[in-house]
Formats: structure tokens, sequence, C-alpha cells
């Protein structure tokens, strides 16, 4: 695909360049093997020019069950591995020093205990993180973005509102969060794959 750098000098550039960027995130969230897109962008400029499509609903809805069905099969095959590498991971873990596990099977590790009040479950929290994968990918660092987080202990996933519960105010603890209490076998795409154990370096600098 030909790379295009637009100046964006113009308004009209830059709401242009962000309709595309939303769609290529579209796109990134729904990508499959063998996504070609300079088909898409021949299949933009033609609807943007009133060409007739040249296949039909029809060979479209066969073609994307075809891929539907490939990428399910994939995912679940991916599934199952991965929940043997994060059952593993999670029980070798778990033997290490100064690891805690609660009754659900979360992990957590003080790096540092802070000395402010715990938050409840009707409570927001503003936080710092670092998420990982097992293997150390990053998949989503508020600390990276420079910029805390700010959500209802009630409004994440439940690894996290138990351990938000746990930690009082000011403290940095690294919390291992089995794939159960994390996205489960869904996962969460593009990202997350399904059955996926998660690590976060976790700071609660606020309960509001």
């Amino acid at each position: 695909m030909t790379e295009i750098r637009p100046a964006l000098e113009s308004d009209e550039h830059k709401v242009s360049y962000s309709m595309g960027w939303q769609f290529g995130y579209h796109l990134l969230s729904h990508n499959f093997d063998g996504l070609d897109l300079d088909v898409t962008i021949a299949g933009m400029l033609d609807c943007f020019t009133a060409k007739k499509a040249p296949i039909t609903d029809q060979q479209v809805e066969s073609a994307f069950k075809t891929i539907v069905g490939r990428v399910e099969a994939q995912r679940q095959k991916e599934a199952a591995r991965q929940a043997g590498r994060s059952q593993a991971f999670m029980s070798e873990n778990a033997l290490k020093p100064g690891i805690i596990m609660t009754d659900s099977g979360l992990q957590y590790k003080v790096v540092e205990m802070g000395k402010g009040r715990r938050a409840g479950v009707v409570d927001n929290v503003i936080v710092h993180y670092h998420g990982m994968l097992i293997n150390g990918d990053v998949f989503d660092s508020s600390i990276e973005r420079g910029e805390a987080a700010e959500f209802p202990i009630q409004g994440v996933i439940p690894g996290w509102t138990e351990v938000l519960q746990l930690m009082p105010q000011g403290s940095k603890w690294r919390v291992y969060v089995p794939a159960e209490l994390a996205y489960g076998q869904a996962g969460k795409a593009p990202q997350i794959p399904g059955n996926a154990a998660l690590i976060f370096d976790l700071e609660l600098i606020e309960v509001v």
C-alpha cells in the first residue's frame, strides 16, 4: 500500500484525517488474515464516486461467513493455548516471594503501601496503570500516556474491582489477574486474547 502523508494544515484536512483514522481503528478492531487495505480503499472510492459494486451482496455474505468461521476457529484454538499458558503462569507466580493471593485467585505484590482510605464499591478512583500480557507486551498504559484515569469501582474488570478495594490510597502494587477476573474466554480484541491472564502496575492516586 502506498503511504500518503498529508500536511494537515487546513481544518478540512484535519477533520478528513480524523475520519480516516477512526475508520482505520475500526478496521484494526475487526482485522483478519488477508485484509487488503488497497482493496478496502478501492471499495471506499467506488462508493464515494457512486460506482456500481463489482460483487453482489450474496457473494459478500458468503465470503464473510467463511472468514468469520475461520477467524472464530483460530480464536478458539489460540484461547485454548492461552488458557494453559495463563494457568501455568499464575500457578508458578503464586510461589514467588512477596506474592499474596486472595480467595478469588487474584494475586498481588505490594510495591508501596499507601496510608490513605480504601475505596468502597460505590466510589470512583483516580489511578495510574500499566497493563501487560504475561509475555510482557504492553496493551494499555495511562503512565505512557501521561494522564491518570478516573472511573467507578464497579465499571472495571472484576480483578480491578476487587483489588482497588484492598489498596489504601497512595498504594502502588503489581497485580496479577487470572483470565476469569479479566476478559475471560472472549478476550478483548485486538490486543488481549481469550483466556489471557494480565499483569498491572497499579497506583491508587485518589479515592473520590
